[in-house]
């Protein structure tokens, strides 16, 4: 296989993921942190713009992340078939539950907040943005992210244990992106539990894979000509 594929593609998903971390803190920075529903809602009519942009970004990530993981289980496949393909199995379901999880905010949550504009249909539209707004607390959406994204984590620690070795750089990365499954599994039994701490370790599992990156994409790069053949 073409490994200088794979380093292109966690290129490029490096810099998509670094967009996505760019624009939530752009968000978070111009914004006092809601504490009511409806201040939730206001901050977003606001913001409708920089919302809709991050979460086509967080769409395009998704799409990015699956190609990756799955270079990465051909990769690794040659090692061991068994254990690549039954991580594997968890990717697509994982891009099933992201896509809806980003898609929705841009395609479901607006028309939601049309309805909350009505007197008529407000308090039901209240109800229903409390249950799709991602980022909100306790909401539907935000279990099926962080549900995700523990099931990406799966590959994410099984891969690099069994195919990301041979260079320094590589098990660099591989470690990181071990962290990172962890951390993102963690965070997920925070969302569970209703543990606030625990649940903020999704956004520090992105940090490490964003890092994770970096490593594996240059090790990829610059394989020798003799491997990528």
């Amino acid at each position: 296989m073409k490994i200088k594929q794979i380093g292109w593609l966690g290129l490029v998903l490096f810099l998509i993921t670094l967009t996505w971390i760019i624009l939530l803190i752009l968000s978070d920075s111009t914004t006092l942190t809601p504490e009511t529903i409806d201040e939730k809602i206001v901050m977003i009519q606001s913001e409708q713009t920089i919302y809709t942009i991050s979460y086509l970004n967080a769409g395009s990530l998704t799409f990015f992340n699956i190609m990756f993981m799955s270079a990465l289980y051909l990769y690794c496949k040659e090692n061991n078939e068994f254990w690549s393909t039954v991580s594997f199995v968890f990717v697509p379901i994982y891009g099933i539950a992201n896509l809806f999880s980003y898609l929705s905010q841009i395609f479901l949550v607006p028309e939601l907040l049309q309805l909350y504009q009505s007197p008529a249909t407000q308090q039901f539209a209240r109800l229903l943005l409390s249950l799709t707004i991602h980022t909100w607390p306790g909401s539907i959406v935000e279990a099926i992210n962080g549900m995700a994204y523990a099931l990406l984590g799966i590959p994410s620690i099984i891969l690099p244990l069994i195919g990301l070795r041979g260079s320094r750089l590589l098990a660099v990365g591989g470690f990181l992106l071990i962290a990172s499954g962890i951390l993102s599994i963690i965070a997920f039994l925070g969302i569970l539990t209703s543990i606030g701490y625990l649940t903020n370790l999704s956004t520090v599992g992105g940090a490490v894979f964003l890092f994770s990156l970096l490593p594996i994409s240059f090790h990829f790069l610059t394989a020798d000509r003799n491997q990528d053949q």
